[in-house]
C-alpha cells in the first residue's frame, strides 16, 4: 500500500502589502493635515496664532477669534485644492492596489494594475508637493506683515503633510517594483511511501 503526501508552499514577498499599508497611512495623514488648523503657529506676548487651510485663529487673553476661509489668501485655497485632489487620487490607487493584491487575477493583469497604481501614487505625490511648494513662500511673505505676530513657525499639520509625501513615495516605489514570477507562485512536494502488509 502506498500513501502520498503533497505539501504546498506559497511564496509571497511583502512589497505590495507594505505599499498598500503605506498608502492607507498616507491617506490618514493627508486627512489629518487637510483638516488641521496647525499649519502655521505663531506667538507674540499673549497673542497666539494658529492658521490652517480653512481658518485662522488668534487667541489673546483666552479670547479666541477665528476667521473662516473667506479671509484666507489664494495660496490657502490652491494648497487645499491640490491636497484634496491628491487625497482623492491616493484613496483611489490604494483601493485599486488592495483589490489587486487580494484578487485571484493572473500575474500579467496584476502587474498592469500595480503599475497603474504606482503611477497614480506618483501623481498624488506630485500634487501634494506642489501644494506645499505654493504654501511655503506665500506663508513666509504674508506672516511678517502681521504686526501682532513676531515669532512664527510651521506647525504639526504642515509636518504631517510632508509625512504623507514620504509615505506616498515609498508606496509608489514598492508598487512600481517589477513583480517577479516567484512572487505569486507555489511549490509542491510529493512524497511516496511504500508500506507492505504483514
Amino acid at each position: 500500500m502506498s500513501a502520498t503526501l503533497v505539501q504546498t508552499t506559497t511564496v509571497v514577498r511583502p512589497f505590495k502589502w507594505i505599499a498598500v499599508i503605506a498608502g492607507f497611512i498616507a491617506i490618514i495623514l493627508l486627512i489629518v493635515s487637510i483638516a488641521g488648523i496647525n499649519w502655521i503657529e505663531g506667538q507674540e506676548n499673549d497673542t497666539i496664532l494658529l492658521q490652517g487651510l480653512w481658518k485662522r485663529c488668534k487667541t489673546k487673553a483666552d479670547v479666541e477669534d477665528c476667521t473662516q476661509e473667506s479671509v484666507l489668501k489664494a495660496y490657502h485655497k490652491v494648497t487645499a485644492a491640490l491636497s484634496i485632489i491628491s487625497l482623492l487620487i491616493c484613496i483611489t490607487v490604494t483601493l485599486v492596489a488592495t483589490v489587486t493584491l487580494i484578487s485571484g487575477w493572473d500575474a500579467q493583469k496584476k502587474r498592469k494594475l500595480y503599475f497603474i497604481s504606482g503611477i497614480g501614487m506618483v501623481t498624488a505625490l506630485i500634487l501634494e508637493l506642489m501644494g506645499l511648494v505654493v504654501f511655503i513662500p506665500s506663508a513666509k511673505a504674508e506672516l511678517p506683515l502681521d504686526a501682532a505676530i513676531d515669532k512664527w513657525w510651521y506647525g504639526w499639520a504642515f509636518g504631517v503633510a510632508w509625512g504623507s509625501i514620504i509615505l506616498m513615495l515609498g508606496s509608489a516605489v514598492l508598487l512600481l517594483i517589477k513583480q517577479e514570477s516567484q512572487e505569486l507562485s507555489h511549490e509542491e512536494k510529493v512524497y511516496y511511501t511504500n508500506e507492505t502488509a504483514a
